[in-house]
């Protein structure tokens, strides 16, 4: 085998390790986000004021 096989071979296997590397990281931190994102949201509705519903008022009727 040739000194090119080598080279290639040990590309390759050096971008596999780097494409499963970040795929780690990126699958990791989404984990976390999605843990968290609960958490944010029920904190940011809490800060929402509570909107009380106001009476109707009846209309007149239509004159004619």
């Amino acid at each position: 085998m040739t000194k090119w096989y080598y080279y290639i071979k040990y590309i390759l296997f050096t971008l596999l390790i780097g494409i499963a590397a970040a795929l780690i990281v990126v699958g990791s931190v989404a984990a976390v986000g999605w843990h968290y994102r609960a958490r944010i949201a029920q904190a940011l509705l809490a800060t929402v004021p509570k909107v009380t519903p106001t009476p109707s008022v009846p209309l007149a009727p239509a004159h004619r």
